[in-house]
């Protein structure tokens, strides 16, 4: 993968040229073809990927019941990244279970990095780690500001649907 995209990657933004080596060292190239599901809500997971070239779609499973009905089960895209783009940098921290599905849209090269070997080399140099912790902090605190907010909307409108 090019340093200059990884570069981009905010999660990488702020390395040193050396630092970007030892992650683009750690860096699995990966290829899909169109339709094929990257990763699955629900599954365990200890990899991020970084989209290189190709589209993605990012979709979370959504079910409710209306009184009277049976349940109703649809995939609700969330967004569709592309080059430059990424995703499950969550799972670098801690495996966990993948909060959305991610089916590619084209055929799809892919960078993956894995979470044991990201946080060995974390733990080896202090300052990348520090630097990858700090920026991912930022992003994860942005992402739970916009989450309440929309929890925030959520609740207004089911109080106004309710109180007709």
């Amino acid at each position: 993968m090019p340093q200059e995209l990884l570069r981009k990657i905010p999660l990488f933004s702020e390395l040193s040229d050396d630092q970007l080596r030892k992650v683009q060292d750690l860096c699995e190239r990966r290829r899909y073809k169109a339709g094929v599901k990257v990763i699955s809500e629900g599954e365990e997971g200890d990899e991020m990927f970084i989209v290189v070239e190709g589209e993605v779609e990012v979709s979370k499973a959504i079910t409710f019941q209306a009184p009277g009905q049976d349940h109703v089960k649809f995939e609700k895209q969330l967004v569709v990244l592309r080059e430059g783009n990424y995703f499950g940098e969550v799972a670098l921290l801690a495996s966990d279970t993948r909060s959305a599905t991610v089916t590619a849209l084209s055929d799809l090269d892919l960078w993956v990095l894995q979470g044991a070997p990201i946080q060995k080399l974390m733990a080896q140099d202090f300052e990348l780690g520090y630097r990858l912790l700090s920026v991912m902090s930022r992003e994860l605190c942005v992402r739970l500001g916009r989450a309440n907010e929309d929890i925030r909307k959520l609740m207004t409108a089911f109080a106004i649907a309710i109180n007709r």
